[in-house]
Formats: structure tokens, sequence, C-alpha cells
């Protein structure tokens, strides 16, 4: 009805959708899809026994504010354009060079009509199901309309897609194609996607109680269940959440009598040592929101950081503040050494703030792969869901012990840091000798029997050419982020520790640290060698 409505055909309809769909979730401005042909143009060939169907091109602009149904005429008469020219396109022969076809068609569409159902005398038979595949593709949709009923189905290329994925882009479509046959003058870019149940868990509210919506009041409440278990370990140096929140608190008392308080921006310049956990917490603890600083950042990258989130003080280690470089005098400087006689004055009680959830909690600064960095502002209640989202798949009992081999100024290693200090569990910061040491390195994870390691693929990959490298491989879980997977190392490092399970995990910063994630099968097979892992995204 709505087909007929529009002047146009069923097959319009989902050809269009499938267009937004792809198009909306590609970002791209301008879409070519490979468009399933009969080859049956001609009355001779209709009765033809074999497979005569090509493929050709079909070209349609994404333009977010156009109408669903303006999208629809302009599609229908470019695929009525193309289907002419079917004769002249062959991308399954011989004369093509079969690997330049995924470049053309990654993914296509087909449409398919006639009757399933016969009858001779008095037996009668139906055709369930068939499909018959000869070109190659990584994703595309196949419609088969019969006088009663319309059949979807989406084929994918396993090695691209993991099944979870494909369920997901059905629900997507389905949620697109109602709202589209609702709302026909409705900007494209506009229209839902997003099924009833994936709305619901979006949008669900916080579950916990509000007291606990940021992350270093998950911490004090672990401190006052379990004072004397190990909180921080770095080399021989340890730390109990008692200790950890203490020094914490007199840190955070000293600033707010500074004046650092709500979204007070202060920057953390310091290398790899447990002072550096110490000012992330007091910050939080006194209201403010830590930019955290790489040392080995030049000094000019170092000011533009400070300037252009307008922090109002620095904490730096007494090695790295003679270093900092000269700002104006609006920007105060603390020197953990120089001041730690009035810092070990301050009260040791958890300090009072009026921080809320939308408040800012850190500041990141991309690394500028694309262009210029840029600030990237987390609130505490992103940072807060986050943790709630990455316990789940991280799967790991109390207690656990987490490692961290990432700089502060990087959101990486915040998949370790917030799910142990939050959950009654150990950090472990490597330092810095051991991170391109494999055989240090290894022999730390293995000594403290590390439950759970987030690493950069390229960081572990470099380190497995050691006479050990399964020593290499956390207990229980390992978090591979920050870049693309292969199933490659997946093989290498499952043959290693078959036990081990491997998440693919990855968010760009503006997201909060990772939005996807994929829990690697135990066996995934050989077929999937050579590809990158996928990713999910999770609730």
């Amino acid at each position: 009805m709505f087909a007929r409505q529009q002047q146009t055909s069923v097959r319009d309809v989902l050809l269009a959708c499938w267009m937004v769909l792809v198009g909306r979730l590609t970002e791209a401005q301008t879409l070519t899809m490979g468009y399933g042909c009969d080859g049956r143009s001609y009355p001779e060939l209709q009765a033809l026994l074999g497979v005569v169907a090509t493929w050709v091109p079909l070209h349609c602009p994404i333009t977010l504010n156009l109408q669903f149904a303006e999208l629809l005429s302009v599609l229908s008469e470019q695929r009525r354009a193309v289907e002419e020219w079917q004769d002249y396109f062959d991308w399954n022969g011989d004369s093509l060079n079969p690997s330049l076809v995924p470049s053309f068609f990654p993914i296509g569409f087909e449409f398919e009509s006639g009757s399933t159902h016969w009858t001779h005398k008095n037996l009668a038979w139906r055709l369930r199901q068939y499909h018959a595949c000869i070109e190659r593709f990584k994703l595309k949709l196949v419609c088969t309309e019969q006088p009663d009923t319309l059949d979807l189905a989406f084929y994918a290329d396993a090695r691209q897609f993991a099944p979870e994925a494909i369920g997901s882009l059905a629900q997507q479509f389905q949620a697109l194609l109602t709202d589209a046959i609702a709302h026909p003058h409705q900007p494209i870019g506009t229209l839902n996607l997003l099924s009833a149940w994936e709305r619901e868990a979006l949008f669900a509210p916080c579950d916990l109680p509000p007291e606990s919506d940021c992350v270093h009041r998950l911490f004090e409440a672990q401190a006052q269940q379990h004072p004397d278990a190990v909180a921080l370990v770095y080399e021989d140096q340890r730390l109990t959440y008692a200790q950890l929140n203490r020094q914490a608190n007199q840190l955070a008392h000293y600033l707010q009598t500074l004046g650092v308080g709500i979204e007070s921006i202060v920057g953390i310049y310091m290398g790899r040592s447990p002072q550096s956990i110490v000012a992330l917490l007091a910050v939080l603890k006194a209201g403010g929101a830590y930019l955290p600083l790489d040392p080995v950042l030049p000094t000019a990258a170092i000011a533009t950081r400070l300037q252009q989130a307008q922090a109002s003080w620095a904490i730096a280690e007494q090695a790295l503040s003679e270093t900092l470089p000269p700002l104006d005098s609006a920007l105060g400087r603390i020197c953990l050494d120089r001041e730690a006689d009035a810092i070990a004055q301050a009260p040791e009680s958890n300090p009072t703030s009026a921080v809320a959830p939308e408040n800012l909690m850190y500041v990141l600064f991309t690394s500028g792969t694309t262009g210029q960095p840029k600030g990237i502002a987390i609130e505490h209640r992103q940072l807060y869901h986050y943790l709630r989202g990455i316990l789940e798949p991280l799967d790991l009992p109390a207690g656990a012990s987490f490692a961290t081999v990432s700089t502060l100024a990087a959101d990486l290693g915040n998949t370790a840091i917030f799910p142990a200090l939050c959950t009654g569990g150990c950090l472990h910061l490597i330092s810095q000798d051991r991170l391109s040491d494999p055989v240090t390195l290894g022999a730390y994870i293995q000594q403290h029997r590390i439950d759970c390691l987030k690493i950069v693929p390229s960081h572990l990959q470099a380190l497995l050419n050691t006479a050990n490298p399964a020593q290499l491989l956390p207990q229980r879980c390992l978090v591979l982020g920050g870049e693309a997977l292969s199933w490659e190392l997946v093989a290498q490092l499952q043959a290693l520790q078959p036990h081990c399970r491997i998440l693919n995990h990855y968010g760009p910063t503006e997201t909060t640290v990772g939005v996807l994630t994929y829990t690697i099968p135990s066996q995934p097979g050989a077929a999937t060698l050579g590809e990158t892992v996928p990713l999910r995204i999770y609730p």
C-alpha cells in the first residue's frame, strides 16, 4: 500500500531503506552499491536455464536533509536507468580480475519476485528457500517477493561480520523501514534506527544509588569495606586502600584550601608512579577535573594543553616541576615534594564537595593524527556508565588484579584503573623500564598473577618476540584496543594461552574510553585468519 501511495514499487522502498541505513552507518555522503540484475531483459532469455544475472553500480547521494519520499523518487529513476546497462557489465566473468570485484561492490542489493508455489494435478509443492552466490561481496540484502509473502535475508562475509552484528543490522533495518513508512516526508538523517528494546536499553535509568554515581565515591566505599586490601602496586611499593585513600584525602583537602572546586581543571604533570594515582583521586575528591600531561611531550605541547584547557593549577613532582613551561601567573604550581609537610598536616577524612554526575571529571587531548590535538571533556557520569558497561564483558571476580601499561594522558589505561579501584581490585602500575622488555614484563605478570591486562595490539605483538611469550599474557582476560586487531595475532595468542579470554575493545576519546567490544570465541576457526576482528556495541 505504501509503495502504491508513493507511486513506486516495493523493490524501490526496500532499496531506499537499505541505501539510507548503509549511508547512515558509514557516514558516507555518496554511496555506490552493487545492484543485482537478473540478466533476462530479452523475452528469449526468460526461460533460459542457468545463471545469467549480473551486477551494476547504483550511485546515490546520501543527503541527510533529503526527505525519504524525495530520495525514493530519485532512487527509483536511477535504478531504472542502470538496469538498461546490465548487458554491459560482467563482474563474474573471467575477463575481470576477481581481486578487483570487492572494491567495486562490497555492499549489494538483490530483489527477486515470482511464484514459489506450483501444482500439477493432485500434486502441490513449494520452494522453501534457495540461494545461489557466485559474486564476491562483504554484505548484501536479498529480498524475495512472493504473491503472499515478502522475505528479506542478509548475507555477509563471516570474516568481516559477526552473527551478532548482522542481527543488530536486521533490527536497525526493520526500525528504519517502519519509521520511513510512517514518516515519508521526514529527513532521512532523522529517521529512527533503534528498535524498541535498544532504545530502552540505551536510555534506561541508572539502577545504582545516586550517591555512587561518581567513581571516586565508589573508591571511597571500597576503602571503607576493605581498608587493608592492597589497592596499588608499583615495583616494590604497595599502598592499601586505606593508605591510598588517606593520601588522596590529604592532597584533596590541601587543593581545596587553594581554591580547587567544582570543575577547576588541575594538570597532573607526573611520570609513572603511585603519586600520579594519588593526585588523580585527590583532584576528583576536591571536586575538580584532572588534565593528565605526558612528560615526554615537548614543552610547547604541554603549554598549549594547559592554556587551551584553562587549567588553574598544575601538580608535579620535584624532578619535573622545573620543566613546566613558563605560563602566565594565573596557573598555580604545586610541587608535591616541596609541599609534602603542608599536605601531611591536612585532614585524613574524606573531603566533601558538591560535585555532581554532570560535572567535568577530566580533560584528555587527542593524539592529533587527523589534525591538531583537541581537548575532550568527560563528565563523571560518562566515565561512571563506561565503568558499569565494561565490567560485564570483563567478567572478573572481586579483588582481581589489573595491570596498566599506558600513560595517564591517554584513556587506554582507564579500562584497568577504574575497574580495579572501584571494585576492590589491585592496580599494578607497570614501570617504564618493563614496558619494552618482554622478559622482565612477563616475569612480573606471572609473579603477581595479573588477571587483566589492557594493551595496544602492536605493542603486544612487538613484545611476543621472546623466548617465553606465554608469560606476557594475563591469567583471565586480555583487552586489546586502540587499533585494529588481526585474526593472525588472535590465533597466536590463543595458542599461547588457550584459557585467557580476549576482548577486542575500541572507541575514540570522545566516547569515553571505548564503546565497542567483542569477546573473541575460543575457537574462531581458520577461515577468519587474514582479516581484522570485528567489534560490537555493548549495553
